[in-house]
């Protein structure tokens, strides 16, 4: 039988933890666990690991606590560990599981509690800012994700990148709900492979958790992009033959670039799977979008693409990928 998902609260952040890399980590931490390092300082709020294959964040918030010069006000944390069980794995979820990043707007769930419990306890400690540090399965600048576009938002966000996209369809996700508390940003940092997106972590929670409040902006720096679909396999996962998709490795090094009409976006031999996209208003636009010569999938028209993954699980798991379009900010 499972042990049961509660949350830990943890005062102290043990200098073992500095050297247990993300799938060792349920040999120390029984599950999702807040780590409340505030001291008389204002607090950075700071999530990892709410995908247990995306274990930059983690790996950037031990090398940062174990800097000897970092000063007082700057360990000033209050820390959310997320899905320990499936870095252990080094899965995003488990089976069964709710992805941790789609629980933070209610629910039944364990997850969903946990969450509640999250947020109940941040807003307790008005963090200045809270930063959600992810990274991409596939090739990607680096880039931030907002989904409130206020200055103070957009102010963090153009601190770790001038590539910025707006969100605005995920209700679940956790800056989301953090926004209802302070600024909240996501922070994608390129692949958990990419050793610089460890250092690039590590260089922003120093920049960002010396600030007392927000940073100015510049917006004519910025490029920003919004979310305009999302584009999904859809398939009964018990009798798929992994054999039958195959999603264009190709289109993984254009993610943040105009794709043109005609290419392909994959081949799908399974009469009972197919590639479906839907707009931010959830409405099937699979038809205006899909061209289906045969087994092949192909653009009707050309889109920006970005986080498309060729990763058949991934894709399962979360989506092939987004469609985007340039956007002003009102």
């Amino acid at each position: 039988m499972e042990p049961e998902l509660t949350l830990e609260v943890r005062t102290e952040f043990a200098p073992r933890l500095f050297d247990i890399p993300a799938h060792r980590l349920y040999q120390e931490l029984r599950g999702p666990t807040l780590f409340d390092l505030s001291n008389r300082y204002p607090a950075s709020f700071v999530s990892v690991l709410l995908h247990g294959d995306e274990m930059s964040g983690w790996d950037a918030i031990r090398e940062y606590l174990s800097q000897k010069d970092l000063p007082e006000s700057q360990r000033s944390l209050v820390l959310f560990v997320g899905n320990v069980a499936a870095a252990a794995k080094g899965l995003r979820s488990l089976p069964g599981q709710q992805d941790y990043n789609r629980i933070w707007n209610g629910g039944d769930s364990p997850e969903h509690h946990v969450a509640h419990e999250v947020i109940n306890y941040v807003a307790e400690t008005r963090p200045v800012v809270a930063l959600d540090l992810h990274n991409n399965s596939t090739p990607n600048p680096h880039y931030s994700v907002l989904t409130d576009f206020s200055k103070p938002c957009v102010g963090y966000a153009a601190r770790f990148s001038p590539l910025v996209l707006l969100a605005t369809e995920v209700d679940e996700i956790i800056i989301r709900a953090m926004n209802d508390i302070c600024p909240a940003v996501t922070l994608e940092a390129g692949m958990p492979s990419d050793r610089h997106s460890v250092q690039r972590l590590i260089d922003i929670l120093r920049d960002i958790c010396s600030m007392e409040s927000a940073p100015d902006v510049n917006y004519d720096d910025l490029t920003i992009l919004k979310s305009e679909a999302r584009v999904f396999i859809e398939c009964d996962q018990s009798s798929l033959d992994p054999g039958s998709v195959r999603l264009n490795q190709d289109l993984e090094s254009m993610n943040f670039s105009r794709v043109p009409a005609g290419t392909q976006i994959a081949r799908i031999s399974s009469s009972g799977t197919s590639l479906k996209v839907f707009d931010m208003s959830h409405r099937d636009i699979s038809k205006e979008t899909f061209l289906r010569q045969e087994d092949t999938i192909l653009l009707k028209h050309d889109v920006m693409i970005a986080m498309y993954t060729s990763n058949l699980e991934a894709a399962i798991q979360d989506c092939v990928c987004y469609f985007l379009e340039p956007t002003e900010l009102a």
